[in-house]
């Protein structure tokens, strides 16, 4: 079963570079299958989706005998740094969490890595995996219902004349030098000037964004300059 976005891209990265890597990923429990603690992120899973698992477990093959748990030997050890170091040298900033030798006992023979965003953990939130709403929380501290990337419409003007992307023309608007995407999450920021010859050109949706900024002043929540307007892709 495949892991969440995030935890997929640095899994690829890692087994290109360690060859002799393993992997866990989805084990639908509290951490230390503790029912009063909070749930793991090797709980997160997004079944729509076919995502399992927002956290990974790694090791080195030949330091885990079948059916048994890997070993912590110094030699093991030694490799399991080199790899969390590679990790926090290439992925740093989706990063949630690592745990490795040297961190605590129950992480001595292995090293733990989930990602942003992560599914949410309280102890009595249901997961998916247990039958409930996905809930995750972005880096930013703000929530969404999905592990892939939401839109981020970044305003630079008033909103009353806000404007939304078509997702199948925004990466020709990037590669025409006029929109910059965000990595994390992904997005897009842009001036009142080049969204207006967008949408004269067809690439940008004006009653996308127009609704959402006019159902969230009927909620008296107002926008105001440089505010952040959330989208999902369409």
């Amino acid at each position: 079963m495949a892991a969440t976005p995030n935890c997929q891209l640095v899994e690829a990265a890692v087994l290109a570079a360690f060859p002799n890597a393993r992997f866990g990923r989805y084990n639908c429990r509290h951490i230390g299958s503790n029912a009063i603690k909070p749930w793991s992120q090797h709980a997160g899973s997004e079944p729509a989706r076919r995502y399992f698992g927002n956290a990974l477990d790694i090791w080195h093959v030949d330091h885990k005998p079948a059916g048994k748990p890997a070993d912590s030997s110094p030699a093991h050890q030694t490799w399991l740094r080199a790899v969390r170091a590679f990790i926090t040298l290439n992925y740093a900033p989706i990063v949630d969490q690592m745990l490795g030798p040297g961190d605590n006992a129950a992480h001595a023979n292995h090293l733990h890595m989930s990602t942003w965003p992560k599914m949410k953990s309280n102890w009595w939130y249901t997961p998916p995996c247990k039958g409930g709403e996905l809930v995750v929380i972005h880096e930013d501290g703000t929530t969404g219902t999905t592990f892939e990337e939401e839109e981020m419409i970044t305003r630079n003007d008033k909103a009353d004349d806000g404007l939304g992307v078509h997702d199948q023309n925004f990466q020709e608007a990037v590669d025409a030098g006029v929109m910059s995407s965000f990595t994390q999450p992904g997005g897009v920021a842009f001036n009142d000037e080049i969204a207006t010859f967008l949408a004269r050109a067809g690439v940008l949706n004006i009653a996308a964004l127009e609704a959402r900024i006019t159902a969230l002043e009927a909620s008296g929540n107002g926008l105001q300059d440089g505010d952040t307007v959330k989208l999902n892709k369409v």
